[in-house]
Parts: structure tokens; sequence; C-alpha cells
């Protein structure tokens, strides 16, 4: 304690507040030593959305500086207090039952939803290239994710933190203030390909950098008023804000000195240093999807080679985030760095000693260049929608100036 009280000092700590920040950081000490102490090192470890707004920490019973254990944070994403209390104020749905699934027989009821999950995920390449980076670069690297996650999921949270008035909405909305609880994970899960009676596994997680933001089912006004997540527009809305993720991504990546480029097919920031080819090797989940979605198909009598390409897509994509297949490979894997590198090695790539750019960044575009490039990069998508009848949507427009930019 007396060490990092040094540290708040030098740092220019407010030596009038010096006895709060004691406290505080004392606070801060003896929880995580009683986790050690208890065997707690691996219990779930949120970290609550650092400009969170007082009203909203005091609503939902969270302490500021606190460290939340299991049972708190079942109880926030359930969309209650952190002490397991309903929030007042808070309307909350009842359960109702709904009819029988035809197919199974299974009984089935309506939960209300106590929170949402938006869970921003950079290209395979920017997963890569932080699990071999030297630890400087590869905090570089994470704190771009975090910092354009945030910034993405932030902007979701001014859509859907949004009070409705009356029936519905029918007498209007009003801005109020909502928080998440993070949960940053390296790996994807295990894949495992089920051939008859026999499951085939296919090693270890890949490197999969991304963070899940669970947002609670509430939102609490600058009157007290409490309401939850107007979640009606999230569904175009939601290309919007990952396509906004991706740039502040790729911006924030040419700013820490490491090389990016657009991808034309997904608008997704990739990071050029890491090889297409080694990009494949660890994406174990996506290649394959289409051997899991060719088996279910037939599984369901449907032809596969009649399918069209979109149809194909939705398919390997429904394969791999099933529910069968995500029980089947477990939880987000352990980082198992010592695999990847010798599967690396394997396949004739050797890491280079940095991700950086050889030689200086290329200067900045002037405002004028962007806007161009944004302009020339937003056109074919567009053209590409009209050419196939799709209605071009006010999203459409905003997702690929943002791609551009």
């Amino acid at each position: 304690l007396g060490r990092l009280m040094q540290k708040y000092i030098r740092g220019g700590g407010d030596m009038d507040l010096l006895d709060d920040a004691e406290a505080r950081i004392g606070k801060r000490l003896a929880e995580l030593a009683s986790r050690v102490r208890e065997g707690l090192t691996d219990a779930p470890l949120a970290v609550i959305r650092p400009d969170t707004d007082p009203a909203v920490l005091t609503a939902l019973a969270i302490e500021a500086d606190g460290l939340l254990g299991r049972d708190e944070i079942n109880a926030l994403l359930a969309g209650r207090r952190a002490d397991g209390e309903r929030i007042a104020g808070k309307h909350y749905a009842p359960e109702r039952r709904l009819p029988t699934d035809p197919r199974t027989g299974e009984e089935r009821l309506s939960i209300p939803i106590g929170s949402y999950d938006f869970c921003p995920t950079p290209d395979k390449s920017v997963s890569v290239a932080w699990s071999f980076a030297e630890p400087v670069e590869q905090a570089m690297i994470y704190n771009a994710h975090i910092e354009a996650a945030r910034e993405a999921v932030a902007y979701i949270a001014s859509e859907v933190g949004q009070i409705r008035l009356g029936d519905g909405g029918e007498d209007g909305r009003v801005l109020g203030n909502v928080t998440w609880l993070e949960f940053t994970h390296h790996t994807s899960r295990r894949v495992q390909i089920k051939d008859g009676d026999i499951s085939r596994d296919l090693g270890p997680g890949d490197p999969n950098l991304h963070t899940h933001f669970l947002m609670p089912n509430v939102v609490i006004g600058a009157d007290g008023k409490v309401g939850s997540l107007d979640t009606a527009a999230i569904g175009g809305f939601i290309f919007e804000a990952d396509a906004f993720y991706h740039a502040r991504l790729s911006q924030k990546l040419r700013d820490a000195g490491f090389h990016v480029e657009l991808d034309p097919d997904t608008g997704a920031a990739r990071m050029t240093i890491i090889p297409d080819d080694v990009r494949t090797l660890f994406s174990k989940r996506t290649n394959a999807g289409e051997a899991l979605a060719r088996q279910m198909a037939a599984d369901e009598g449907a032809d596969w080679d009649a399918l069209t390409p979109k149809q194909r897509i939705a398919r390997e994509k429904m394969a791999t985030q099933s529910f069968e297949q995500k029980q089947r490979g477990g939880k987000d894997d352990v980082a198992d760095v010592e695999s990847w590198r010798v599967q690396a090695k394997a396949a004739g790539w050797e890491p280079p000693n940095s991700m950086l750019l050889y030689g200086p960044p290329p200067p900045p575009l002037s405002h004028e260049q962007r806007i161009r490039q944004a302009y020339e990069i937003a056109l074919p998508i567009l053209a590409e929608k009209l050419e196939q009848n799709s209605v071009v949507k006010h999203y459409d427009l905003r997702v690929a100036a943002l791609r551009g930019l």
C-alpha cells in the first residue's frame, strides 16, 4: 500500500485527498488479497463501464471501486441490483408460458430479458498480431481494441439508452444513462466436428481477442425515472456500430504505428503484417463452418449445392454459433501460446520481431483526402445494393461512409 501511495503522489495526486485515496486504494488491495486467499483468482472479474453515471451505480448497488463476485455479476445480468434485489421503479414483465414446440414437444417459457450482449471483435489478423507480439506492442494492440470497442458500445448506448414515455413510446423518448460489464477474452472455443458417432477435436482454441459488453436492461433518467433499454431499432443500427468500431480501431492502430488496410469484403480493419495463410490457419471455427453447415443441411434433408451463396453463408454462421456447437466447444478456451507457436512454425511462418511498420508511418490524410476516400469506398457498396434491388436505408449510407473513413 505504501508503494502504491508513493506512485499516487508521484503521479500528481491531490494531497488534500490523500486520506481518501489511501482508503480507496487500500480497500481495493484488501479485496484482491481476499480473492487470492479464498482461491477466487479465476472467478469472473468484470470491468464496470469506466464513465458510468453515479446515479446508475447507486440504482444498481455497485461500488465504483468495488470488485464484483459471481453472485453480483449474475444478479446484474438478470436485470437486478448487484445485491439481488429488484431495481426500484423498474417494471418487470412476468414470465409467460408459450405454445409447446411442435417439433420437439418441449414446453417453453418467455422470460424477461435481463441484459444484452454486444461483442466487438477485430479481424483475425489483429488477434494473431496481438498473440505473437512482444508485451509492449501487445498492450498497444489491446488498448486500440478496448478503446474502439468502448466507443462503439457507447455509440449503441446512446441509441438504446432511452426511456420510452407512454404506451410503447407513443409519448416520445428521453435520453437516460446505462452501464455495462466488460469481459475480455483472448481465444475462441475449441471446435469439434461430429461424423456419425465420432467427434473430432480440432485442437486448442485459436487467438481471438474480443470483449463481451453485457448491458443490464435498465435505463436511469436524469430525473431518476427508470426504464428498460429501447432496442426496437437495434436491428439496423448494430451494423453501423460495427462499422464504427472498425473505423475507430483502424485509426487507433495507425496512430500507434501499425499498418492497417480495409478488408474489401467485410469492411474490417486488417493488420497487413499477418499473411493471409496465417489468418486462415488460425480461423479453424470459420474453416469448419462449411463442413458443419453441410452436415446440418444433410440432416435436414436440404441440398447444399442448391442453396444460394447467401443461404450458405447464413448456415455456416449458424453452424459455428449453434447452441450444440457451443456446448461441445465449451467456453472460450485458455490461451495456448506454445501450441500457436508450434502451429505457426509447422506452417512455415516465423513471427517478426516487431508488428510495427518498418520505417516511419505514412503521413496522415488531409480532411479532403479522407472524405474522398470515404466516397470512393462507399459508392461501390451502395451501387451493389441498388443492383441487387435492395432498399438503401439511412444506416447503409452511414455504414458505407464509416468504412471509408
